[in-house]
């Protein structure tokens, strides 16, 4: 194995290292010196590659993030040629995935940063899901025509993705409560079914209102 080889390896092994402990221990009860021992890695290696303990945090929770996309894509696997419809689907496919993986090292490290607030996530997840959001917002745009305000956009978003928070929160508390699960993975297409179905009801019905809206006010100029 060559020294570039090793080096990578190392940094890969922190990272996982330190999203398990930084999602189970929150930021502040995670030693760089714990992750060090768990990856086998010496202080001086992760001063190398990461440089501060801060930048490390950040680095952990963009690792486990894509690690979580790159097992569920966002789009939902739907070509970007596809009807505004279709591609909802996809990105509603691809929520409820993620939601459904409950032990997920995103969604713990985002938990614990909300309990135990650093500040050090805020921009580098806001630099993160804005693309997200804004290709769901683009095909929302699309559905809801071109008289719907960014509020009308932001609003339909809400609904779209509401049903993701339910479901990761129903998680956390089953788990913690030692109870039964409500939405199980077999259940995915039909879940996928009824929340397409509701968005896209919601989004027409959305549509009209806005567009009786602009008629009226053309009738009164």
């Amino acid at each position: 194995m060559d020294l570039n080889t090793q080096s990578s390896d190392t940094r890969e092994k922190v990272l996982d290292v330190a999203c398990q402990f930084f999602s189970e221990k929150g930021y502040r009860e995670t030693t760089i010196a714990l992750i060090c021992q768990e990856a086998q890695a010496n202080i001086a290696a992760v001063n190398y590659h990461f440089g501060t303990k801060e930048k490390l945090y950040q680095l952990a929770w963009q690792h486990a993030h894509q690690q979580l996309l790159a097992r569920f894509s966002p789009d939902g696997d739907v070509a970007p040629d596809r009807p505004a419809a279709q591609r909802l689907r996809g990105r509603i496919r691809a929520g409820l995935q993620r939601a459904m993986m409950g032990d997920a090292f995103e969604f713990g490290i985002m938990r614990n940063e909300m309990a135990n607030p650093t500040g050090l996530l805020r921009q580098v997840i806001d630099d993160t899901i804005s693309p997200l959001r804004k290709a769901t917002q683009a095909i929302l745009r699309e559905l809801l025509g071109p008289q719907a305000t960014d509020v009308d956009v932001e609003l339909c978003e809400v609904c779209v993705v509401a049903p993701w928070l339910h479901i990761t929160r129903h998680h956390l508390a089953e788990e913690h409560e030692g109870l039964a699960p409500v939405f199980r993975e077999e259940m995915l297409d039909a879940m996928v079914d009824h929340f397409t179905a509701y968005a896209l009801a919601g989004i027409r019905e959305t549509r009209r209102r806005i567009e009786r809206s602009s008629g009226k006010s053309r009738k009164r100029s």
